[in-house]
């Protein structure tokens, strides 16, 4: 079983459960798999496919597990580097895609994704996604 089918199995018997407290976020079950479903759609759309190699930069809790779920799902290759790429560039290490919490932060022209507050708006009258 995959991490996301996992994480759903346990959203399904309990959705309203707190699944995540952060400085910036209390999370249910429900909320993280309606958040992991946006991140799905809106990368896509920004040509992230499955089996593509992923790196992470966000301070947030939150994104990094439902980024860390959606790889799961996807078949990505996820690196986490922190709040900054700039280890994974010093490393050599490549990417297809970097994926941001945060706006400013230096990455690769055309493969670089900041995601942004309004694509989680309107998510509470949603159904809870089947993985």
């Amino acid at each position: 079983m995959s991490l996301i089918r996992e994480f759903a199995s346990v959203a399904a018997r309990m959705p309203q459960k707190l699944a995540l407290i952060t400085p910036h976020s209390q999370l249910t079950y429900r909320d993280i798999l309606i958040m992991v479903r946006v991140l799905d759609t809106r990368l896509a759309g920004l040509g992230v496919r499955p089996g593509q190699t992923v790196a992470v930069a966000t301070p947030r809790a939150e994104f990094t597990i439902a980024l860390a779920l959606l790889a799961s799902y996807r078949g990505w290759t996820v690196v986490f580097c922190g709040q900054t790429p700039q280890p994974l560039t010093e490393a050599g290490l490549a990417f297809d895609w970097l994926i941001l919490t945060e706006a400013g932060v230096d990455g690769p022209e055309g493969r670089k994704i900041t995601l942004q507050p309004d694509w989680f708006r309107g998510g509470d009258a949603e159904s809870l996604p089947d993985f």
